[in-house]
């Protein structure tokens, strides 16, 4: 059947349903009970109990639209009552430390590692880097985004005053008195190297901060570490530096992301998100 042909059955159906409902409405009533014209049609108040009935239908669909438009709005609510706090840059750069210590001067803020999300070495969605025989470790496939993302939005979906699922990967920082800002517990602070490369993380976050430091100075600082795999010969030269290199140059595409260097004074580095959190702080309670 093709569209014409529908098309000229449904007006035909229309028509003919339109013109049997009138008679059946309209008409009928004109006529004395007993004449046969009334063994084509039900009874009238069948006719009468449609319209209510696709009334109450009707009134009921709005109502359920209404509450899921209340539930919604109410999320999105909760949602901007959250700072997202983005900290991420490249190895030994100084991310950690400076969301450690953010996490720990805003009181009851909440913090998720990246780090923590890595899969087991014998996960199979990791990649080797053939030359070396080694786990590629600098990929976002090492890393279960899926889950980070899920207990992301676990949390900013919960109001912060009364957060009472908290994901097993997150921590919630000690309230050491009560003269502390209470919009600290608002604070969400993201840490890790590749969270900047994710578009779903950084259109949730209010501010992003990237640490960079030049080629030696990381090598300085990553040779003086050790990691659970341990790095192998090489593995800097051919797989962290190049990776980090591609991931920064992505993360600096978007002109929201601060950078700073990583050999500057943690503390003026600190002093200057600490003012700019302040300020979001203030604006959220606009």
């Amino acid at each position: 059947m093709n569209d014409t042909t529908f098309g000229c059955l449904l007006i035909v159906l229309s028509v003919g349903f339109g013109t049997y409902y009138t008679a059946w409405v309209i008409g009928l009533p004109f006529f004395d009970r007993d004449h046969f014209i009334h063994n084509l049609f039900p009874s009238v108040h069948l006719a009468l109990l449609i319209p209510a009935l696709m009334g109450l239908a009707f009134i009921g669909s709005l109502i359920v639209f209404c509450v899921i438009a209340l539930r919604a709005s109410s999320s999105v609510s909760i949602m901007s009552k959250w700072i997202v706090v983005a900290i991420s840059g490249v190895t030994c750069g100084g991310k950690t430390t400076l969301s450690n210590r953010l996490h720990e001067y805003y009181a009851e803020s909440v913090k998720l590692c990246q780090d923590d999300y890595f899969y087991p070495v014998d996960s199979p969605h990791h990649v080797k880097c053939l030359s070396l025989n080694h786990i590629n470790w600098e990929l976002m496939s090492a890393l279960d985004m899926i889950s980070m993302k899920s207990d992301i939005n676990n949390i900013i979906s919960q109001d912060p005053s009364q957060l009472k699922d908290l994901p097993p990967k997150a921590t919630r920082s000690v309230k050491i008195n009560d003269s502390v800002n209470p919009q600290s517990r608002n604070i969400l602070i993201l840490d890790g190297f590749l969270i900047l490369n994710d578009p779903d993380i950084v259109a949730l976050s209010d501010l992003c901060y990237f640490l960079t430091l030049t080629r030696e100075e990381c090598w300085s600082r990553r040779s003086k570490r050790t990691y659970d795999p341990p790095d192998i010969p090489g593995y800097f030269d051919s797989v962290v530096w190049p990776e980090y290199v591609r991931n920064r140059d992505e993360v600096l595409k978007n002109p929201s992301v601060k950078v700073y260097d990583g050999v500057n004074p943690i503390d003026s580095v600190m002093k200057e998100v600490i003012t700019a959190i302040d300020n979001q702080i203030i604006l959220n309670s606009q």
